[in-house]
């Protein structure tokens, strides 16, 4: 999700790859399938959705919010992405 702690991993994933900061948040972002990374209102509308009436029915699931990213960021190899 694009908070803190995304900055954080992008500046640690640069160091640890030796890139730009720039370069390293550009790949870590192709990693994700949709190629941005999720909102803090993206999850804000699952969690209104899931207490609302409209989901009176859904039980004892797991909702992943994830952008169909298949790994971490940080087993991203640059010129490996996507």
């Amino acid at each position: 999700m694009d908070t803190g702690r995304w900055d954080s991993l992008t500046r640690a994933f640069a160091r640890d790859k030796n890139l730009p900061v720039e370069e390293a948040d550009r790949v870590a972002k192709k990693s994700i399938a949709f190629g941005r990374i999720c909102t803090p209102q993206e999850v804000a509308n699952v969690v209104v959705f899931l207490a609302s009436d409209c989901a009176s029915f859904v039980h004892g699931t797991a909702i992943t919010i994830d952008g169909n990213q298949p790994k971490a960021i940080m087993d991203v190899e640059p010129g490996a992405e996507r």
